[in-house]
This record gives structure tokens, C-alpha cells and sequence, in this order.
């Protein structure tokens, strides 16, 4: 993944809609790259510069910026500021198709070269990287109906997964778009700082995996997947929670996490709604996993933007001719736009809410 390009846009995914007059100049210019108005995106970035010429995730995306409007010079140059202010991540420059233009360049490939001598300074030589248990906290907010303490109902619970970068308070205000009438929500907070992204962004950020990119940590997954249901069931012990099972709903990284959850426990998930949900690893698909889901009559939606360069739409489908063969019906909308949530993915969700959510039992 691009993690300062795709990532950043995810923090940002839902304020181009529902909250486009508190948009900060970082989240105009990631919007902006996201539409691909790279002119536009260049001259906010090279104002977010000014104020803070340390900005190493403005410095790489304003490079991309530059270089898609063919100014191979300033593009460079951009590389190179993100370097030397501490751009670590080889392998996000590599993929980027942002940067095709310069990638023959012999500048680029310099800077590159001292970026990948830059990050082998940063840690321990020949290390090996393991992971354990280990004792500790996790962060989730939960947004209540607005009868709930006039009523004595219970109500059901919909769990909001956040994408990869973005945190449980980011993501958590689409619960007043889907409409809190009737509803407890809980928005998780994903288990691992996403480093790189706060060093860009200066904000919460938070990601299912930890910092060592592009290792398959398999105990990160299934142990993120524990701690969602282990929220519920905080959540069912402290408010009136309708006994029964639980709704996911989760975007690109919280998409693949509300996918997973449902494979590996399928008899504690009503339905899930997985938008721009990114691909889930093809050891989690078993006979017996989807035999279950198929016996607990999972219900599942899958909602995908038709230009989504983050995460493609392929990954949807893909994904709903698994659950054909398997006998598993799942509705699959692929809607315009891109990896954003836009308000046609709102009304899909919202829509969702009220058909699954609000009527269950």
C-alpha cells in the first residue's frame, strides 16, 4: 500500500461530504490527490510547506503531485526533501504509479538508494521480528441512541472499523450519517500505532498491523479479530445491547477486518457491511469457515468504488463469486467514486441500517 497517499486519504474519507467546512489544508490536498487535481493538490501542499518545511509526508506527496504534472525538477527535488526529513519507507516509493515519470531518473534513484541506507540505520542489523502477548489497553468510543436514556429498550449493536491510518473517532462520525435513531454504536480503535502516518499527519493514527511493513504477522490478525468481539461484549455488559448477534460495519482495513471476523466466528455476526474492504488473506478461506457462515445465515454486503486506486474494485467481486461458490448470497454494489466514502455509499449504508440493523430481531 501507498501508505502516505492511500493512508492519508482514508483519514479524510469521510469529510469531503459531512464535514467539507472543517477541512484542514492537509485534508483539501488529499482529497484533491484522491480526485486527481494534482495542480490543486500542489498548491495546497506547497502552503502546508511553508508552515512546516519538515513535513516529510507533505514532501512525498507533493512529489507525486509534481511529478504528475510533469515537472520532473521540482519532483525530484520534492523526493529529495522527503528523504532528508524522514521518509523511511522503500517499498510505498516503489508501487507508487504516482511516480512513474521519475522512476528512470538518476536523482530518483539515488534518493532512493539513500532512503533504503537511511532505513537500515534505523534498526538493529539482521534482526528478526516475532511477536507475543503481552498485557495492555484499547481504546473504543460508543455512540448511543438519542432516546436511550428516556427509554427502557435495548437496542442493537454495530460495530464501526476503521481503515488502516485512521482512528476509532475518524471513522466513529459516521454513525450520525447513518442516523443514530435506534442504535448502539461502537467504534474500535485498530490495535497498532500507525507510525509513519502520525509523523505525516499529526494525528491519531492507528493500524490492524504493526511497524514492521509488509510482514505477515498472523497472531496481529486473528488477535484484532479477538479484541473486536471482546468490545461487544464490554459494550453488552454496560448498556442495554439486544441479545443476539453483531453488525461490522468497516471501511478498506475495517472492511477486511469485518470479513474476517465473520469467517473465523460467523455464529457472533448478524451481517456486515464491507466497504472498499481490502483483500483477505487467502489462508483465511476454509470449506468449513464458509460451511459456517452458510449454516448462521451471515448477511453480507459488499460496497466498492468504481475508481478506487487504493483498493480495487476487484477485490469486491472477487470476493462475492467466493461466497456464490459457496453458496453464501451477498449483495455487491460498485458505486462511483473512489477509495473515499461518498454520499452514495452513505445512503447504501444508511439503507443498510434500517433493512438489517434497526429490524433485526
Amino acid at each position: 500500500m501507498r501508505v502516505y497517499l492511500c493512508v492519508f486519504l482514508i483519514l479524510s474519507a469521510v469529510a469531503p461530504n459531512l464535514h467539507a467546512q472543517e477541512l484542514s489544508v492537509r485534508e483539501q490536498a488529499l482529497t484533491a490527490m484522491s480526485a486527481k487535481d494534482f495542480a490543486r493538490a500542489r498548491t495546497l501542499l506547497e502552503k502546508l510547506l511553508e508552515v512546516d518545511p519538515s513535513d516529510s509526508g507533505a514532501w512525498y506527496n507533493i512529489t507525486g503531485a509534481y511529478a504528475m504534472t510533469r515537472n520532473k525538477a521540482k519532483a525530484l527535488d520534492a523526493f529529495e526533501r522527503a528523504v532528508s526529513t524522514g521518509l523511511l519507507d522503500s517499498e510505498m516509493v516503489r508501487r507508487d504509479p504516482n511516480l512513474e515519470s521519475i522512476r528512470s531518473e538518476p536523482r530518483f534513484k539515488t534518493t532512493l538508494d539513500r532512503l533504503v541506507e537511511n532505513y537500515k540505520r534505523s534498526v538493529p542489523g539482521n534482526f528478526i521480528a516475532r511477536m507475543a502477548p503481552m498485557r495492555t489497553l484499547g481504546t473504543y468510543v460508543v455512540m448511543l441512541p438519542p432516546d436511550y436514556e428516556t427509554s427502557n429498550k435495548s437496542y442493537p449493536l454495530c460495530i464501526i472499523l476503521h481503515g488502516n491510518g485512521s482512528n476509532e473517532l475518524e471513522h466513529g462520525r459516521v454513525a450520525d450519517a447513518f442516523g443514530r435513531d435506534g442504535v448502539i454504536y461502537a467504534a474500535v480503535r485498530a490495535p497498532f500505532a500507525a507510525l509513519n502516518i502520525v509523523v505525516g499527519t499529526r494525528k491519531p493514527a492507528y493500524t490492524a498491523w504493526p511497524a514492521e511493513a509488509g510482514r505477515n504477522f498472523e497472531p496481529a490478525r486473528t488477535a484484532y479479530v479477538e479484541w473486536i468481539f471482546d468490545v461487544a461484549e464490554y459494550v453488552r455488559r454496560e448498556f442495554r445491547v439486544r441479545p443476539g448477534k453483531v453488525f461490522l460495519w468497516g471501511h478498506s482495513q475495517g472492511g477486511q477486518f469485518a470479513k474476517m471476523s465473520a469467517l473465523l466466528h460467523p455464529s457472533r455476526v448478524a451481517s456486515y457491511f464491507s466497504l472498499a474492504g481490502s483483500a483477505v488473506p487467502a489462508d483465511m478461506f476454509t470449506e468449513d469457515r464458509f460451511a459456517a457462515m452458510k449454516k448462521e445465515g451471515v448477511d453480507v454486503w459488499l460496497v466498492h468504488g468504481k475508481a478506487d486506486a487504493s483498493v480495487p474494485a476487484s477485490t469486491s467481486t472477487a470476493f462475492a463469486e467466493r461466497l456464490k461458490a459457496a453458496g453464501i448470497p451477498s449483495r455487491l454494489y460498485l458505486e462511483e467514486g473512489d477509495h473515499s466514502i461518498n454520499m452514495g455509499m452513505i445512503k447504501l449504508a444508511r439503507q443498510w441500517i434500517e433493512e438489517v440493523v434497526r429490524k433485526s430481531p
